[in-house]
């Protein structure tokens, strides 16, 4: 699976020279590496477990290219929780990707709703966007190489 979004990271790079496709001009296509020592102290810190699909990406690609504003911008990992809430994202998540306007997606690495993909929106409810980061991933890509395909 990562050959294949290597493969089409590097086609979207390819038709995407001038970084057209919105956020492109903010992540340029760009990914910082994450080691598996930086991980196991951030799982350690945080007393979570990355999922698995999560992992192999940011350890053989990186993070921060991604849907709109893609990663955080200082591309390092952000854990959230807030026990107060009741939202999927509550228990624990890490910001994968800012879309503006206060709304994000998050993996979700605790709880009932583990390795899946929820979106917050501006007026702070939720909503399932994939079961796991590699379709969510994998959604975003083919749809930004068809939308830019299409523009050809």
């Amino acid at each position: 699976m990562i050959k294949s979004f290597i493969n089409r990271l590097d086609r979207l790079r390819e038709i995407d020279s001038s970084n057209s496709l919105f956020g492109s001009k903010r992540w340029k296509y760009g990914f910082k590496t994450i080691s598996e020592t930086e991980i196991q102290n951030f799982e350690k810190v945080n007393s979570i477990s990355i999922p698995k699909e999560f992992r192999s990406f940011i350890l053989e690609i990186g993070f921060g290219t991604a849907e709109n504003y893609g990663a955080p911008f200082n591309g390092e990992l952000t854990f959230c929780n807030d026990d107060d809430d009741e939202f999927p994202i509550s228990e624990g998540s890490i910001i994968i990707a800012e879309h503006g306007c206060g709304i994000a997606s998050y993996l979700i690495v605790k709880g009932d709703y583990y390795g899946q993909v929820w979106v917050m929106l501006g007026d702070c409810s939720t909503k399932l966007e994939s079961k796991d980061y590699f379709e969510w991933y994998s959604n975003w890509l083919d749809s930004a190489i068809e939308k830019l395909e299409a523009t050809d």
